[in-house]
């Protein structure tokens, strides 16, 4: 092969290359409130399932779309908490709809378990009174 043919070909393949490597970097982010609910669970059934084996739990749901129906004990600057242990993390606007002692359904990202404080973390949460 000459040297010019090698030369096209690495410039396709490195060409091609650039084109993927950006295509993953800049792909769209997910829309949670969109996407299908993988899991539906009542928030007291997702506490015991935690304290009963937090490792299997977190592997479970991590990085899924959940909806965890329960009730609002505590709003806080940028979440609001479902029966004292989970928080989700919402945006102002569903946040000043929210009141504590509100019974909701709320639809995120299971992001983690936190197994010092014992909490469950769940963001761009979207709620259904």
């Amino acid at each position: 092969m000459s040297k010019s043919k090698i030369v096209l070909v690495a410039f396709f393949v490195g060409l091609i290359s650039a084109f993927l490597i950006l295509n993953y970097i800049y792909k769209d982010h997910r829309d949670i409130s969109a996407e299908e609910a993988a899991f539906t669970i009542d928030a007291t059934d997702m506490i015991e399932e935690f304290t009963t084996d937090a490792e299997r739990s977190s592997s479970k749901y991590l990085d899924k779309t959940v909806l965890i129906k329960g009730i609002v004990s505590d709003i806080q600057e940028e979440a609001f908490v479902l029966a004292s242990v989970i928080y989700c993390y919402a945006d102002s606007l569903t946040l000043s709809a929210l009141q504590t002692a509100d019974q909701v359904e709320a639809k995120g990202r299971f992001i983690g378990f936190d197994e010092l404080l014992e909490t469950i973390k769940i963001d761009q949460v979207t709620t259904n009174k």
